[in-house]
């Protein structure tokens, strides 16, 4: 029914006669008022908007990632249907429509060269695809209908408005069947581009993907993964399939993880981030740490536990912090000031300076890898001439990044003898 009926159906509504009055011609009034009062000052609008982005973009002298081609799609595709639709108002129409039928055509050459540019960049980068193939199609049809109209207006000839449904008629029946479909061209652009990327890390050899030995770098195989999972929705690529040694084209193609190891490639989504170079390390001392009664045995002093964490200033330089011990009860207990600057710990005595100590040594004793390490009997020494220092230390934290330590947190003890 559907096939016999809705034809004749369809031929039911053609005129028996092409001759209309002028009244005949008339837009309704509410499509008049949608076309004044609407769409034809959201043109005017959008135009304002777009010309003042291009504005900004032409001062940071940068192109935005991405969306620049959808906002030239749309100004070019609302302002064709509004041109088309206003047609019969150009006459008679409010001040919005004779801006858009005056000024529209000249205004979308600009739009439409920043939009092939934006799509040739996205292009180099990531190659066809279906969407983009009918982004190039827009470009063509706006590139033509800007310049033919525009010249038309400076001729001061009446271009006829058929020319844009028919144009765009022929530019879809050409990218619909034969070699220059959408299909097949966005098909052999994304695999080329796979081509060359797995000849790069000699996966592809002989025609065949074998597993790589190579250290594919993220960028990679992010465009790796992308394409794979494009040709899991196009199976029927011959040249794709006998890389898989599928040579049965009814034969089922395998996940795209299952594809990803025979490659040797680590999957990888758009969304997939860097692996952190930075690290973390934790190292705990033992529980005897925390035990009331403490073993001072040799030493004529125990020190009140501190705590130390790392700061900076607004430079991002590190902050120089002092502790002070004195006590009343014991006068002959000189002032101790202990202080530290990022890894190093100061020590003065009575205003004596004590050798200083890089805490990054003490890290590397107990691993050489960050990680968390508990149940230890954490201590290091500093000797001077009149003083040995013992420090017990509860817990120190930090990262290492490049092989550079950096100590964020220590807590510690410090039994004192005087020699």
């Amino acid at each position: 029914s559907l096939i016999v009926f809705a034809p004749l159906y369809a031929l039911s509504w053609i005129p028996e006669t092409f001759e209309f009055s002028q009244e005949d011609c008339d837009s309704p009034p509410q499509l008049s008022f949608v076309l004044n009062w609407v769409l034809a000052p959201l043109v005017v609008i959008y135009f304002l908007i777009l010309y003042a982005y291009f504005i900004k973009i032409l001062i940071e002298g940068v192109l935005p990632n991405g969306h620049l081609s959808y906002m030239a799609l749309g100004f070019g595709s609302v302002g064709i249907l509004t041109y088309l639709a206003a047609w019969p108002l150009r006459e008679q129409g409010d001040i919005f429509v004779k801006i858009v039928m005056k000024l529209f055509f000249p205004a979308l050459i600009i739009p439409t060269a920043v939009m092939a540019l934006a799509l040739s960049l996205r292009i180099e980068q990531y190659g066809i695809t279906e969407f983009r193939f009918a982004a190039i199609l827009a470009v063509i049809w706006f590139a033509f209908a800007s310049l033919f109209y525009s010249f038309a207006q400076i001729q001061k000839k009446q271009a006829r408005i058929v020319l844009l449904p028919v144009s765009l008629a022929i530019l879809l029946l050409i990218s619909s069947v034969g070699p220059f479909s959408a299909f097949k061209i966005a098909k052999s652009s994304q695999l080329d581009r796979l081509e060359v990327l797995l000849v790069k890390y000699d996966i592809l050899k002989d025609d065949r993907i074998v597993k790589t030995n190579k250290d594919v770098s993220l960028e990679d195989r992010k465009h790796i993964t992308s394409i794979v999972q494009y040709m899991r929705r196009h199976p029927t690529d011959n040249r794709y399939r006998s890389w898989l040694n599928l040579e049965n084209n009814q034969e089922k193609l395998p996940t795209t993880r299952n594809i990803l190891d025979q490659m040797g490639v680590e999957y990888a989504s758009r969304w997939t981030k860097e692996a952190k170079q930075k690290q973390s390390f934790y190292l705990r001392s033992s529980d005897v740490w925390y035990d009331y009664i403490q073993d001072v045995k040799g030493y004529d002093y125990i020190l009140r536990p501190h705590y130390s964490l790392r700061s900076k200033d607004k430079n991002n330089r590190a902050i120089h912090h002092e502790f002070k011990w004195s006590s009343n009860l014991y006068p002959d207990l000189a002032e101790i000031i202990i202080g530290r600057k990022d890894h190093t710990l100061l020590i003065r005595i009575d205003g004596v300076q004590l050798p200083s100590y890089d805490l990054r040594s003490f890290v590397a004793k107990y691993t050489n890898k960050p990680e968390t390490i508990r149940n230890l009997n954490m201590a290091f020494d500093i000797d001077s001439e009149n003083y040995a220092l013992r420090f017990i230390v509860k817990d120190i934290s930090g990262d290492i990044k490049d092989n550079q330590t950096t100590i964020k947190k220590i807590s510690y003890r410090v039994l004192v003898k005087q020699k």
